[in-house]
C-alpha cells in the first residue's frame, strides 16, 4: 500500500492525477483529498477551512444529483483544491497578505463581529486590523513552551481583551462581553495551532 500523496505538494498530486481516467474521477479524486487536507488543517484556521469545506460538500452534492456536469465538477474542485494550497480567498483584505496567522484571527473576528457591525462602513478593515493586532499580541508574548505557562496564556489574553475593550469603548467597534470572550476562546485554540 502507497501512501496518499498530500495536496500540498502540487507537483507529485498533479501527476497522481494524471494517472486517473475520467474527469469525474479526477474531480472526486481532487475533492477527497482536499476534503482531507482541510480536516487536518482545520484548527489552523476554522473560518478559512470551514468555508472551503462548505463549498467541496456543495460541489460534490451538485454532481451526485447531475446539476453540474463532469467537467464543471472537476474544474470546481480544482479551483477549491487551488484556493485551500495557496490559501486564496478573495474576501480578505489585502492589508493582510502574506500573513495566513493575521488572516485566521481576522476569520474568527469577522465571524463574530460581522452581523452586529455590518453598517460600519470598514468592518472588514477593523476586523483586518484585529487581525494584525492579535498577530502582534501573540508574537510578543511568545516564550518556549507558552502553551503550557498559564501566566503566558493569561498575558496574551489580557492584552486581546484589552484591546478588544477599547474598541468597544471607542466606539469603533459593536461588540458584546460574551462576543470578545468567544473571540478569546477561538483566538487561543488558533494560536496554540499555529505558534509552535
Amino acid at each position: 500500500i502507497t501512501e496518499q500523496v498530500n495536496i500540498f505538494d502540487k507537483e507529485s498530486f498533479e501527476k497522481e492525477v494524471e494517472k486517473v481516467e475520467g474527469k469525474a474521477a479526477r474531480a472526486d479524486m481532487i475533492a477527497h483529498r482536499t476534503k482531507k487536507s482541510i480536516e487536518e488543517k482545520y484548527d489552523e484556521d476554522p473560518v478559512f477551512y470551514q468555508k472551503f469545506s462548505k463549498l467541496l460538500k456543495k460541489a460534490i452534492e451538485d454532481y451526485r444529483q447531475h446539476r453540474i456536469d463532469e467537467a464543471e465538477y472537476y474544474l470546481t474542485a480544482q479551483q477549491i483544491m487551488d484556493s485551500v494550497t495557496n490559501r486564496k480567498d478573495d474576501g480578505t483584505p489585502s492589508m493582510l497578505e502574506g500573513n495566513d496567522i493575521a488572516k485566521a484571527f481576522y476569520g474568527l473576528s469577522e465571524l463574530v463581529t460581522i452581523k452586529k457591525n455590518s453598517s460600519v462602513e470598514n468592518i472588514r478593515t477593523i476586523n483586518a486590523e484585529i487581525g494584525l493586532k492579535i498577530d502582534d499580541i501573540f508574537k510578543r508574548n511568545l516564550v518556549v513552551d507558552w502553551q503550557t505557562k498559564d501566566d503566558i496564556q493569561n498575558n496574551i489574553l489580557n492584552e486581546i481583551e484589552d484591546y478588544l475593550y477599547d474598541l468597544k469603548e471607542g466606539k469603533k467597534l459593536n461588540i458584546s462581553f460574551d462576543d470578545i470572550d468567544q473571540i478569546l476562546e477561538k483566538t487561543l485554540k488558533v494560536g496554540k495551532k499555529r505558534y509552535h
